[in-house]
């Protein structure tokens, strides 16, 4: 039985945006003419089609954004690629986690649309994703672009579940020294800033701001640096402010890079090479 409390605060804590709000923060979703500069083959889905699609299969859009563009580009306006992160309730996980769907896409011929298998961590408001080449990523072409094969791919999405579950599982089993913790922090924040893999105090970034958050297994390290990295929010070695990732590919890159380094740890692999 699904904890209606915790539904109704994690509910609350991101709510479903409305369609104005969507066309707000990400228009190029609702872009519905084909770039000129992309050939007569090109075949143009609006974002806003699956948007609906995904609706229609009970997913709720708890975000929407997309890369903006500088002036000199503004002629491609409306065509950039953007995000979409999809939430559906009646898949609570046990722990106070809930299944999501990154759906993103672009208008210029250079992207098809890609759904990446995420998780929403309720106790803390921070989304996961957890996509990797193995499990939890479905990719749809524009051409051929049915109802019918947007749902294949949530449903692949939705059997990737178990597996997610088992590595959260494995990720709990695993005791971490605080060697260990301190390798996997450089390991981390070398994924956001590699040309300074150094740029924040190891001991900040592994320091607990919630009591969930206390132990030292690698599901909470993890969730703990994960938030650090990417929430930003305390100052670095320099004593300026760590600014949050604003950009959803980055945001992307850094959380896939971090279950990369979960399944190393997992595997006794080392996370630094030598």
């Amino acid at each position: 039985m699904k904890n209606q409390v915790n539904i109704e605060e994690a509910k609350a804590k991101t709510p479903t945006l409305t369609i104005e709000k969507i066309k707000s923060q990400a228009p190029s979703v609702f872009t519905h003419s084909k770039n000129p500069k992309m050939s007569e083959h090109y075949v143009h889905i609006p974002t806003s089609k699956i948007l609906e699609d995904m609706i229609s299969l009970g997913w709720e859009c708890v975000g929407a954004n997309e890369i903006k563009r500088r002036a000199k580009r503004s002629e491609d306006s409306g065509y950039q690629k953007h995000m979409l992160r999809f939430r559906n309730y009646n898949y609570e996980i046990e722990g106070g986690l809930f299944p999501e769907i990154i759906l993103t896409n672009s208008h210029e011929g250079t992207a098809q649309f890609v759904f990446r298998a995420g998780l929403f961590r309720f106790v803390c408001s921070n989304g996961l994703v957890v996509a990797d080449k193995d499990f939890g990523l479905a990719k749809v072409r524009h051409m051929g672009y049915s109802f019918e094969v947007v749902k294949q791919a949530v449903d692949n999405i939705l059997e990737s579940i178990p597996n997610m579950v088992k590595l959260v599982s494995k990720c709990q089993e695993i005791k971490m020294t605080d060697e260990q913790i301190a390798e996997y922090a450089l390991a981390a924040q070398a994924l956001r800033w590699e040309s300074n893999p150094e740029y924040v105090d190891v001991d900040t970034l592994i320091s607990s701001t919630r009591k969930e958050d206390n132990g030292n297994d690698l599901w909470v390290v993890f969730n703990r640096i994960q938030e650090k990295i990417i929430n930003g929010g305390y100052e670095n070695k320099d004593g300026r402010k760590v600014r949050p990732v604003k950009n959803f590919s980055q945001n992307i890159s850094i959380n896939e890079g971090l279950w990369k380094l979960n399944e190393k740890v997992i595997n006794g692999e080392a996370l630094i090479e030598a």
